[in-house]
């Protein structure tokens, strides 16, 4: 709702070295994204071997699965689902 709020505190992360003018948080975000991505079937192997302790076999399924039982698209779909 206020743009000039928030644009405002998010230059202070401009100003890093690391990344000069870009939003220190955000180069952050988008390297995990791309680790993750790398290692999408690693991560969903541990979060399988995890799952299967603390839901059942239906509840996976259906984390995994959209409404028409298609694969879901979205890696953390999942994640989201289950935090629910």
């Amino acid at each position: 709702d206020e743009p000039e709020a928030v644009f405002s505190k998010l230059a202070n992360y401009a100003k890093s070295s690391i990344c000069p003018g870009y939003i220190y948080p955000l180069f952050e975000a988008h390297r995990y994204v791309v680790t993750v991505r790398q290692f999408k079937e690693i991560y969903e192997n541990e979060i399988l071997r995890v799952a299967s302790k603390h839901f059942s076999i239906n509840e996976i399924i259906n984390a995994f699965t959209d409404v028409d039982g298609k694969r879901n698209s979205s890696f953390h779909s999942f994640l989201d689902r289950m935090s629910r």
